[in-house]
């Protein structure tokens, strides 16, 4: 693999990492390390070349507790996890307000124990990983309600992190305790799932 370019380091740490249609790259700073809020989160939005085109001051109800990590676009509907405070925020690209909360903390369906990766299919289906309960929850493109529990080959997905499709009938999961990447094909495609 050829290291095709490289921004300059940053002041910051940087989470999640997006494409935007108009081709430029969208990522958040850290707001905080889940004991202390250290800043007030944005979206920094870049050319492929590494030069700052926008800096979007994220709207959100963030507490102590709040990590966000992971996010995923469709449209200017952009989607982040709270991995700290458990919650997954539908928020605006272009200005950085909150839509809705999906959802919040919970172990019943619907709910979430440190919602991790997210990744959203063609149908618009919002695919969401939650870590500590481990599986992977579906919620509507449209209304945002819940769907179920994506249906995968092997019948325990282990402590999602980082999720992506490939297609809508394959899964690729990066796994936090075993430090390792599992390619799953879903049983249910998620357009067939019940609106």
């Amino acid at each position: 693999m050829e290291l095709i370019s490289s921004f300059p380091p940053f002041t910051q740490q940087l989470y999640g990492l997006v494409m935007t249609s108009d081709n430029h790259l969208l990522t958040m700073t850290r707001c905080g390390n889940g004991k202390a809020l250290q800043m007030n989160p944005s979206l920094l939005k870049y050319t492929f070349r590494g030069h700052l085109v926008a800096v979007i001051p994220l709207q959100l109800p963030l507490l102590i507790k709040s990590k966000l990590r992971f996010m995923a676009l469709s449209g200017n509907s952009l989607y982040i996890s709270d991995l700290g405070a458990s919650y997954v925020y539908w928020v605006d690209a272009t200005t950085g307000k909150l839509v809705d909360v999906i959802a919040g903390p919970g172990e019943k369906p619907g709910c979430f124990t440190e919602p991790s990766g997210i990744a959203c299919d063609s149908n618009g289906n919002i695919l969401i990983g939650d870590s500590r309960s481990n599986r992977i929850q579906i919620f509507d493109g449209e209304s945002r309600e819940y769907k179920g529990v994506l249906e995968c080959s092997q019948k325990t997905i282990v402590r999602p992190s980082a999720i992506c499709l490939q297609g809508d009938d394959k899964l690729i999961a990066v796994n936090y305790i075993s430090h390792s990447v599992s390619f799953y094909s879903i049983i249910v495609e998620t357009s067939h799932l019940s609106k």
